[in-house]
């Protein structure tokens, strides 16, 4: 969608524009405690399994876990109602616009559009590396984001892309993707892990399952040891 929302009315391109937004905030703190549980916590307790601290923190998180999707569930219920209808009917519309009945004219003006596309995005991708070798995590981050949308726009355009964009840039940002997402997780893993260590006492908070709290449908709620690692 990244790559040919420029192409698309202002009204439609604005629509998606908020609501993809939507529904990636809605799953982001989730994929966080995912990957900090699955990545951090559990090969630290492959190597230390009866380590005290490590169990606290894997119960905590987990917890943290469980009311992030019960947030996430919540959210994407309301979306069923809205936005995700009029995205359907939207997608609809432009597939009865006449994609079947393109001919050679429209894919040159596509491949026109495709390569002002790649060019535009790759000089904003340029000036944000520039800005990001200070290795300030908020401009590597920014810095990531933008090459991640430009190799999507590149994967959605690629038929009628040169080679020197679908195949040799397209590499290039998959490895510099895999990189920059390893520092940028290491960085969310420290603020998931202090999150965790600051976590009022099981007392003070109650976990998923208990009476008058949310449940994540199917999840299984660990018992709670974060009053071992109070500060």
């Amino acid at each position: 969608m990244l790559g040919i929302c420029p192409g698309l009315p202002k009204a439609i391109r604005a629509r998606w524009d908020d609501c993809l937004r939507r529904l990636a905030q809605a799953a982001g703190d989730v994929r966080d405690w995912d990957v900090f549980i699955s990545e951090t916590l559990r090969p630290a307790l492959d190597l230390q399994p009866e380590d005290p601290v490590l169990l606290a923190v894997h119960d905590t998180a987990i917890t943290r876990r469980h009311y992030a999707r019960a947030t996430m569930l919540a959210q994407l219920t309301e979306h069923q109602h809205w936005p995700l209808p009029v995205l359907h009917r939207d997608l609809t519309h432009l597939g009865n616009g006449g994609a079947q009945r393109a001919g050679p004219a429209a894919q040159e003006r596509l491949a026109v559009f495709a390569r002002r596309r790649v060019r535009r995005a790759r000089k904003r991708v340029k000036a944000l590396a520039r800005a990001a070798r200070s290795e300030d995590l908020t401009r590597v981050h920014r810095f990531r984001i933008v090459s991640k949308r430009l190799r999507y726009v590149i994967e959605a355009l690629k038929p009628v892309l040169a080679k020197r964009y679908a195949k040799r840039l397209h590499g290039k940002l998959v490895k510099r993707q895999g990189s920059l997402g390893g520092l940028i997780d290491g960085a969310v893993a420290r603020r998931l892990m202090m999150a965790c260590l600051e976590m009022p006492a099981a007392d003070a908070v109650r976990a998923p399952g208990a009476p008058g709290a949310p449940e994540a449908p199917g999840a299984k709620v660990a018992p709670d040891r974060s009053a071992t690692i109070s500060p």
